[in-house]
């Protein structure tokens, strides 16, 4: 990589974005896929969210989906900001030491065209467990309430 490139990638995400979140996906990679899932967020014209949950060990199924207020798409856009996660942009970690353990996968699209894309696997950015605390704090209400209204059935 140039220098030229390292310094223009670099600085491109050096404050974070103003703009509003256009979709937000995150996706949860739990122990030998245990627990794992996908949450994709999009932002509708007037400000209010679709919030997709799809739980991984359930193949085959389609994202259950929920609409989530605006108020909801700010609370996500500041949890973003207050741990500057426009700043994790390109990162990828792993750690080939652990058999075993979790990993994450991050794109932020925002209306301004900016994106953010983070990917970690038993390795993670700096604030990343604090970020994943409070954004799961926002987003399993949201998942539990989806799960209870559609309890997934084995036999299916």
């Amino acid at each position: 990589m140039s220098l030229l490139t390292f310094l223009s990638s670099s600085c491109s995400l050096s404050a974070a974005p103003d703009s509003p979140i256009k979709k937000f996906t995150f996706n949860f990679d739990g122990t030998v896929g245990g627990s794992s899932f996908e949450w994709v967020i999009t932002r509708e014209e007037d400000g209010s969210g679709v919030f997709a949950y799809t739980n991984l060990l359930r193949h085959g199924r389609t994202p259950l989906t929920d609409t989530v207020p605006a108020a909801f798409m700010d609370s996500l856009k500041a949890i973003c900001r207050k741990h500057n996660v426009h700043r994790w942009d390109g990162f990828k970690g792993y750690d080939r030491f652990v058999c075993d353990g979790s990993g994450f996968t991050l794109n932020i699209h925002y209306e301004n065209g900016k994106s953010i894309y983070a990917h970690g696997m038993n390795e993670f950015p700096k604030n990343y467990r604090a970020f994943r605390d409070e954004l799961y704090t926002l987003c399993t209400p949201i998942q539990e309430r989806l799960e209870e209204a559609h309890p997934f059935n084995y036999e299916d």
